[in-house]
């Protein structure tokens, strides 16, 4: 099969827009290929045997893709059956009026910039001499990813509540989750969502995972997926942006203006993201934040987060990961 798609690098390099001198296995190492870069090979030369690896590579990717929405549709099935509950029990937690009414918008806003360009500043630093010490040994580059996942949270606490015992306190971080509330909110997102997953033309994308994997994940790739993204990344983010914005903006300038500048904030860290990627993120923060309004609580959005990540990243590796044999 290698031998074949090889025989086709030059016309597939043309097909995708590759450099003429990229050859297949820089794409794609391992001989691992796509079923979609199989099928346009198949469709320049009509080889039986990759029409026979063509059908299997997709049957199997059609079983994992239906084992890997089965939890999102289980979650949004769950949240219609609990929607009319969660909103006839609209109850409000009270929250600190007396503390967020302090904090001035445009003080918290500068804070909040200052400590985003204070953690890239302090990535950036720490990177060149890791680069130059270890090189590509994976561990010290998780340790100063979740640093950097942790700075702006950091100073945010430090410059408004001194201490961290404080801020658990306040953002009621320990606070038993309201687990049909997160259900429900999972399947708002969801519902939303799809339109975007109608609009993504999946066939033309090399790297379906856009920064949020790589190809071949050994073990300590798996670990750096646990601690940052599904750990670090909902328990810092959902400080920061639902956290102190959300809840610092909202006394002052109200529910719907909180909700707005604090998730359009989320959304500009992501931009590496393409625009359907940034309009999710946007969902999913407006679904964190409608989680902390309705509780006063940042422990449901943490776990939403988490929960979140952790789907995305076992569809990432079930889908484009996990090897076929």
């Amino acid at each position: 099969i290698s031998r074949k798609i090889a025989e086709s690098n030059g016309q597939l390099a043309s097909s995708f827009e590759w450099p003429e001198d990229l050859s297949l296995a820089d794409v794609f190492p391992h001989d691992f290929y796509p079923a979609y870069v199989i099928e346009v090979a198949y469709g320049m030369n009509r080889d039986p045997e990759l029409a026979a690896y063509l059908d299997e590579t997709e049957s199997t990717a059609l079983r994992r893709s239906l084992i890997s929405w089965l939890p999102w549709i289980l979650v949004t099935i769950a949240s219609c059956f609990l929607l009319r509950h969660t909103l006839r029990n609209h109850e409000i937690k009270p929250h600190s009026k007396h503390l967020f009414k302090t904090w001035s918008p445009w003080v918290l806003i500068t804070i909040f910039t200052v400590a985003q360009i204070a953690a890239d500043q302090i990535y950036e630093f720490a990177a060149t001499f890791v680069l130059f010490f270890v090189g590509d040994f994976l561990a010290p580059w998780i340790l100063l990813e979740f640093v950097w996942r942790m700075v702006p949270a950091f100073i945010l606490g430090c410059y408004f509540f001194g201490k961290p015992e404080n801020l658990i306190r306040t953002f009621r971080i320990f606070h038993p989750p309201v687990w049909k509330d997160v259900i429900v909110a999972f399947g708002i997102v969801n519902l939303l969502e799809y339109p975007l997953y109608l609009l993504t033309d999946q066939l033309t994308v090399l790297d379906p995972n856009d920064f949020i994997g790589i190809a071949y994940p050994t073990a300590i790739d798996h670990a750096d997926t646990i601690l940052n993204a599904v750990i670090a990344a909902p328990i810092f983010e959902e400080i920061v942006f639902r956290g102190f914005l959300f809840c610092g903006l909202r006394n002052r300038l109200g529910t719907a203006w909180a909700a707005t500048i604090s998730t359009l904030l989320f959304s500009i860290i992501h931009l590496q993201y393409d625009i359907i990627g940034l309009v999710s993120v946007g969902i999913f923060g407006l679904g964190a934040c409608w989680l902390v309004h309705r509780m006063n609580s940042l422990a449901s959005a943490i776990i939403f987060h988490m929960i979140y990540n952790a789907l995305i990243f076992w569809n990432s590796w079930l889908l484009y990961q996990a090897p076929f044999s």
